[in-house]
This record gives C-alpha cells, structure tokens and sequence, in this order.
C-alpha cells in the first residue's frame, strides 16, 4: 500500500501539518490538497474520508489495469472465494463462485471480466467492504520473515530473510583505542523495536515505499533521529517508543501493535542471529529512501530537502556501527530478553485500562450530546 504523496514549489517549508499541528508539513494530498508531515497523519480520522476515497481509486485502477502480474489476479481471486467460503449459502444458491471463475484466463482476465462474474450481491458486498476499509480481512494474515526462518526451505524458494550488507568493519576500526560503550546494546534494541513496527505497518512492503518508510522510521526511532544518545536502560529504550507512538493519531499505532512487536524482537533475538539480518534491512532501507529522494531532486518531482538527505545519512552511519558492533557483541543481546519479557508483560497489563478510557471517551461525548440536544 503507498501513501499518496505530493510536494508542492511553491508550499513554504514552515508550514505545519494541518493534522497534528506540530511537525513541518512535508507533503500535500493530491485529492483535497491538505498539507501534512508523515503517513499516520494522513491516515489520521480528521483526513479519513479522503483517504478511503483514495484507495478506493487506486484499488478499482489497479483492478481495471491489464499489466497486473498474474500473482497479483491471483491473489484477488482467492480473495473473492474467501470471501464466499466465509458466508452461510442457501440450497437454491447460484452457482459456485469459483466455478464462475474456473474458466477465465488468469493471465489476461481484466477488472470488467471479473466484476462481471460476481453476482449483485457479492458486488454490493464487495464495495461495501472496500467504503468501511475491512478489505483486509479477507487477505491472509501477514507473517514477517522472522516467523518463517525456522522452517525448511523448500528447493527453488528464494529466501525472504534480507541479505547482509558486504564489508561491514571491524568495531575496533571505528572506536579506535577507544572501550565501546555498555549502553550499545540497548540502543541496538531500540532500532529492532522500531524496525518491527515499520515492518509490520507496511506489510513487509516497506522497501517499495523506501523514502516514506525511512522517514517513519526516523519519526519513531530516537537513536536514529538523534533525540536520544543512549538509554541507560533496556525498558527505557522499549517505553521511549511506545511513548511516542501512543502519542500519535489513533490508527495503526497502539498498544497492541507495540505488544506484537515486542513479542517480534524476542523472537529475532531467540533466533539464529537474526539481528544482523534485520539491521541490514534498516540500512538498505535508509539508503534506497536516500537515493530515491535524490534522484527524485533531479528529475524536479520534489523540492529539494538537504535536511532529510543528512537525516538518512547519519542515521546509516548510525545503523552500520551497530552492525560492526553486533560482529563482536551480539551475545550481549541475549542478556537482555527477561527485561524484554517484563515490558511486554507491563504493556499487556495496561491494554484494559486503554479499553476503559475509550470507552469513557464515547460516555462522556454521548453524555454531552444528550444535554446539547435538551
């Protein structure tokens, strides 16, 4: 899924996002022309009308486009049929919809072919689905690569665990003479947490929308965005998210995705030295987010923004030292797991108490919408 994304000329670099009316505004919707600064806000509730017109769009474009890979039309078929398998069918039920769907041609069946071949329900049905957001239902749950490395990998399948960037250097050829520092570690956690939640906020698609990821990354990560040094603590390095996030505009972000994404970094620490893997991912992404804003400078599709090229710069700089530290040090991460296991537990325990505020929220609003109306 890509965020839609618009930098005007002639936009001043001062202004400030209309939705959160607290970061720069970087961006323009295309549809309503609202300035905002990253991907949550223009998810935000404020702008929620106009983003599921958007994907509405995108999605009836895409579907009518006859260049979709034949994965893709696949994909979308198998949605249909899921859908259908999940309903209660009468005796008198026309035919089967996947025997509807049996006799096209994968690799040249057009949107128009394939609307044609659902009935007047499943069609109101359908976009019933796509106006309340809840297409993703019907789509198979999304598993992070770190869920699957255990499992045997079948002859021809190609790897989804990211590769190992080439020459990472030696710790000592960076510090010198100098100790490294006892606090690396939690930092290092620090970047894992965050890379877990970008991962998993763009369905493992995150490379494919480089320059947007990267900049959430830095939006959440405080060791990567400079707002933090270090952290004296490994719970501290975990809380300093999940702060930030529980700050932002209700959404994706809560308290629940942070409790995942913890039980995500347990899992690439308990795994085969997976966090190299993942940190490598962090680089790539902040290099290719780089390259695709330059390049994109060049060819005049974006105002010319040095602050963000420095930005990715050094938090890549950042990323590969953590990378050499991990040559020497990565045990020391193991150390770290009951303190991890504690902020889950924490975090878990509090999600009770975030149910009970919302739904004082709704009381409160319900109750003063009563005594307006008297």
């Amino acid at each position: 899924e890509k965020m839609a994304t618009g930098f005007s000329p002639e936009a001043k670099a001062t202004d400030v996002c209309s939705i959160c009316i607290r970061q720069f505004a970087r961006y323009t919707c295309p549809r309503c022309n609202l300035r905002y600064c990253c991907l949550n806000c223009f998810k935000a509730e404020k702008h929620l009308q106009c983003t599921e017109e958007f994907h509405k769009s995108n999605v009836i474009e895409m579907l009518k486009g006859e260049t979709g890979s034949i994965e893709d039309k696949q994909k979308m078929i198998e949605m249909l049929l899921r859908e259908q398998e999940e309903e209660v069918h009468d005796e008198d039920e026309e035919e089967d919809l996947r025997e509807r769907l049996g006799s096209l041609n994968i690799e040249h069946v057009d949107f128009d072919t394939l609307w044609s071949k659902l009935s007047k329900k499943e069609q109101l049905e359908f976009d019933n689905l796509l106006h309340h957001g809840n297409l993703g239902a019907l789509l198979e749950e999304y598993m992070p690569w770190w869920t699957n490395v255990s499992k045997v990998v079948e002859v021809g399948e190609v790897s989804k665990v990211p590769s190992l960037i080439d020459d990472i250097p030696p710790i000592q050829s960076l510090i010198k003479n100098k100790s490294c520092s006892t606090t690396v570690k939690y930092c290092v956690i620090n970047v894992l947490f965050c890379y877990c939640l970008i991962v998993r906020l763009y369905n493992g698609a995150h490379q494919e929308s480089c320059l947007q990821a990267a900049e959430d990354m830095l939006d959440i990560c405080g060791v990567l965005n400079m707002t933090v040094q270090s952290f004296s603590t490994c719970e501290e390095s975990l809380v300093c998210v999940i702060s930030n996030i529980m700050e932002k505009p209700k959404g994706w972000w809560n308290r629940e995705q942070c409790i995942l994404c913890l039980e995500d970094v347990l899992v690439i620490l308990n795994g085969p030295s997976l966090a190299p893997h993942a940190l490598s991912d962090v680089y790539h992404l902040l290099v290719q987010g780089r390259t695709y804003l330059k390049k994109a400078e060049k060819e005049g599709d974006l105002t010319k923004n040095t602050e963000i090229c420095k930005s990715l710069w050094l938090a890549k700089k950042k990323v590969l030292f953590y990378l050499s530290w991990l040559r020497s040090y990565e045990l020391e991460l193991q150390v770290l797991l009951p303190a991890i296991q504690l902020v889950l537990g924490t975090q878990t325990c509090l999600i009770p108490q975030d149910n009970e505020g919302t739904l004082m929220t709704r009381v409160h609003s319900k109750a003063k919408l009563i005594e307006e109306i008297h």
